[in-house]
């Protein structure tokens, strides 16, 4: 069976080792363009790594790491980084207009 994560996201946009039915604990996830930090989620233990632009050669050392990457793209990755980052700041700092632009 396949795992919520791979229901959820279209084979296309999976890149380096297989998810399999492997249980995630930790994951790791970069906004923009991230392939360049495989090496980091590995060294990190991630036991998923979702970020963008991961080119033809991290996508190999992801496999040789046994890394699965989650390739959402560039742009949604960061947009999607700054929506998070702008509902913390506003709880944090509920006194402060804080604008999302």
């Amino acid at each position: 069976t396949r795992s919520v994560l791979q229901r959820r996201f279209p084979i296309s946009i999976w890149k380096g080792a297989s998810l399999g039915k492997r249980k995630i604990k930790r994951i790791a996830i970069l906004g923009g363009s991230g392939g360049s930090e495989a090496l980091a989620a590995i060294q990190a233990k991630a036991d998923v790594y979702i970020t963008g632009d991961v080119t033809h050669h991290h996508d190999l050392l992801a496999r040789d790491g046994d890394l699965p990457i989650l390739d959402i793209g560039h742009t949604f990755g960061e947009r999607l980084m700054l929506k998070v980052l702008s509902f913390h700041l506003k709880k944090t700092f509920p006194k402060q207009n804080i604008f999302l632009l």
